[in-house]
């Protein structure tokens, strides 16, 4: 059965990758053909950006595992995605194969697709993570009210995240969106605005910092410490600055356990410099990784809790 289980899960991530092509094609199109695009056109182009990545990242699991794509299917077809080569040679398993290739079940949500996507590229969850939460909530409010006032900047984070993806998939699938020269000056444009925006937001920061006539440099951190969140001195005015993030338990060759934040934003209310991903803050020269492990304790006694809640 190995033979039907490759045909069907080429045929998902083909059709899959064809379809977010398409999408994220009239997206760019937006982007690269009217640099002032906003308002009702951005918002166009955010809800087909936010389909394109959908798409691509149900083909990136579909690619990992068909059975990853697909929502309450039958107990047989569980079994075919999970052990083709156990299923005798006389299945019958033409009419589960004909209800999948023409996706009869439902598939996982957006939010589903973008967790799926984290536990099969680690290393891309700190990088894209801002920009997934941001399109999470763009995309639906782009398909169910008009937006009045979007910002082009909004368009493009939206199509920064859907080439970065397309880029992902493309090195998998022939049939996916391949990012062109032009997409690529896009992106480079993309950072160097960010390079810039970060250069803005340090010297602001700095002109307040300056202004601050109470000493902060040693001031107590405020307490707003959560698995979401963490403290860190600003790297202007040295106060105590928010993090936000995800905090993650790290188990090490030897048996040893450590507990990492891992850093999406931060935000000083002292100079009010505002970095709001983790590419901004490395362009700030910020880390963004931090060792929680002495909390590991307290952070296993809140896991357990939330078990005996369930």
């Amino acid at each position: 059965m190995s033979g039907r289980y490759d045909s069907l899960k080429k045929h998902l991530v083909e059709h899959l990758s064809r379809a977010s092509a398409s999408y994220l094609k009239s997206a760019l199109a937006r982007c690269h053909d009217d640099p002032r695009a906003q308002d009702a056109e951005a918002q166009a182009a955010i809800g087909q950006a936010g389909v394109a990545v959908e798409l691509m990242l149900k083909a990136l699991a579909a690619a990992a595992n068909p059975g990853l794509l697909f929502k309450d299917i039958p107990l047989e077809a569980k079994v075919f995605f999970h052990a083709p080569d156990e299923l005798p040679a006389g299945f019958n398993w033409t009419p589960f194969d004909l209800d999948l290739r023409e996706f009869a079940y439902d598939t996982i949500s957006f939010d589903e697709a973008v967790r799926t996507f984290y536990a099969l590229f680690p290393e891309r969850k700190r990088d894209l993570r801002t920009y997934f939460k941001a399109l999470s909530e763009l995309r639906v409010l782009s398909v169910r009210a008009a937006l009045v006032k979007v910002q082009r900047a909004e368009l493009e984070k939206s199509v920064y995240l859907a080439l970065q993806v397309a880029d992902i998939l493309s090195a998998r699938e022939p049939a996916a969106y391949a990012p062109t020269d032009r997409d690529r000056k896009l992106l480079k444009a993309y950072d160097e605005e960010r390079a810039r925006r970060v250069r803005e937001k340090t010297k602001a920061a700095k002109e307040k910092a300056g202004a601050l006539k109470v000493d902060i440099s040693f001031n107590e951190p405020p307490g707003r410490e959560g698995w979401d969140a963490f403290e860190t001195r600003c790297p202007v005015c040295k106060n105590w600055g928010f993090l936000a993030g995800w905090t993650e338990i790290r188990c090490e060759a030897d048996g040893s356990e450590h507990l990492d934040f891992f850093a999406d934003s931060f935000d000083c209310d002292a100079c009010s410099l505002l970095l709001d991903d983790s590419e901004e803050m490395k362009a700030s020269d910020m880390p963004t990784l931090f060792d929680r492990t002495e909390d590991l304790a307290r952070w296993r006694e809140d896991v357990d809790s939330r078990e005996e809640e369930k």
